[in-house]
């Protein structure tokens, strides 16, 4: 009998430590760091002016190396789910006046993927990049189904983070290189207008005929 209570006793502190041992897990948390890299975007081919029925590209590279904007440290960010953007489509119609237009486009993400979006989805589609070897990759082809005058532009990311790391997270801002962006287009429509520093980093405008 005194074996048996013993054997009980021995068991229900085992489990007492074992359930002590999983509060003390689920309690400690993990030092969260947060980092802001920077990604480019830019626009193939890149005139002012295409027809209906052609095709222009976004595009999208970010390498797994990337620097902090804030610390300057070079850090490793890879394996990350949810790098990616959203795209707001707008067509001008003067006198300060847009009518959302996605539907505007014909949309095919040759790298990355489309993920539905329920926040305007007249205007916006949001898209996550393509894991590479060499980095997060992104590329849109925009096939132009009405005619008009057009913006669309990009958003910044974030958090991103990597699938089995939810400690570290990345904010990312991006901004258009290397593409001329064809602003005189919107400003048209918009006489007197100022672009902010985001807009003129973010936006791209063209006609379709």
């Amino acid at each position: 009998m005194a074996t048996n209570n013993t054997h009980r006793l021995i068991l229900i502190l085992t489990l007492i430590v074992l359930a002590s041992c999983k509060t003390c897990k689920e309690q400690v948390a993990c030092r969260e760091v947060k980092y802001t890299f920077e990604g480019t975007f830019l626009v193939t081919p890149d005139t002012d002016s295409i027809r209906v029925g052609d095709t222009i590209f976004l595009e999208s590279t970010v390498p797994y190396f990337l620097q902090d904007l804030i610390t300057g440290q070079t850090v490793e960010f890879r394996g990350s789910v949810n790098v990616g953007t959203m795209v707001a489509f707008d067509k001008l119609l003067g006198n300060n006046n847009i009518e959302h237009c996605a539907d505007c486009f014909e949309l095919k993400p040759i790298e990355g993927e489309f993920l539905p979006h329920h926040v305007l989805p007249s205007r916006n589609r949001n898209y996550v990049f393509s894991q590479s070897p060499s980095g997060y990759k992104f590329r849109l082809a925009i096939i132009a189904k009405v005619t008009g005058d057009f913006v669309f532009a990009f958003n910044d990311a974030g958090p991103s983070y990597p699938k089995d790391d939810d400690c570290m997270k990345a904010n990312f801002q991006y901004k258009m290189k290397n593409t001329d962006q064809h602003f005189y287009i919107y400003q048209s429509h918009r006489p007197g207008y100022v672009l902010s520093n985001y807009e003129q980093n973010h936006m791209y405008c063209f006609r379709v005929y």
